[in-house]
């Protein structure tokens, strides 16, 4: 306690030689007397364990082709305590995206990210009584994969109406995987299919009836139709 001797407006200090023996909230009596009067008071404590940085784990530094709603995770020796997740466009984050705080050792974003882009992301653990950062760790976004509607929404198929030959054009979509194609009659016959296996399909349909056909192009994505007419 100090100081020593006090007066009668001293503001007094005490100083805990040893405070990780008070772990958690505690009370300490102080007892002043002089000849005449007896002063009690009492005082509490709140003491926590210590606040380490966090450790981020996914994405790692520097790393790429990251999705677009990506899963932040970390390690932590703490428990009990909030964290705060701060991802930004630059390496002081200031510009953020994206400022939560959570409980888990883990964050799904909810926002998109934009594509082939460089962020920054880091971790703070936080208690009552102070926090602690994580380092700053970067990652790129990978490009964004088209929906099925996006991509195949692309394809010029031509021409309209046709005599002969079918052509099917895919050079300006990302393929989705593997895809397939069907053309059936109204009444759901299917005439003719196959794998695309090319930028441009050349089908012949030359031997088809006169008519209204449905084209079909399925991929594990999802399914597109294209009405086609056949007609000499």
């Amino acid at each position: 306690v100090s100081p020593n001797p006090i007066g009668e407006t001293t503001t007094i200090s005490v100083s805990l030689e040893d405070p990780s023996s008070l772990l958690g909230q505690s009370k300490i009596a102080i007892s002043i007397s002089d000849d005449n009067e007896i002063f009690n008071s009492e005082l509490q404590v709140i003491h926590t364990s210590e606040v380490n940085s966090p450790n981020l784990s996914i994405p790692s530094d520097l790393d790429d082709q990251i999705d677009l709603l990506p899963t932040l995770s970390w390690s932590s020796e703490n428990n009990g305590i909030t964290y705060q997740v701060i991802v930004a466009s630059d390496r002081e984050l200031e510009e953020r995206v994206v400022d939560v705080t959570t409980s888990d050792k883990s964050l799904t974003l909810s926002t998109e990210l934009e594509e082939l882009t460089t962020y920054y992301w880091s971790v703070t653990a936080i208690d009552e009584c102070r926090d602690q950062s994580s380092e700053i760790f970067s990652f790129v976004t990978d490009r964004k994969v088209a929906t099925i509607d996006q991509a195949l929404s692309k394809v010029r198929i031509y021409p309209s109406p046709v005599r002969d030959i079918l052509k099917v054009d895919l050079s300006d979509i990302t393929i989705l995987g593997d895809i397939t194609y069907q053309l059936y009659t109204l009444t759901g016959s299917k005439v003719m299919g196959g794998n695309v296996n090319q930028s441009v399909l050349s089908l012949s349909v030359g031997h088809l009836t006169d008519g209204l056909y449905l084209f079909q192009m399925q991929s594990e994505k999802g399914i597109f139709s294209y009405k086609i007419v056949i007609s000499r």
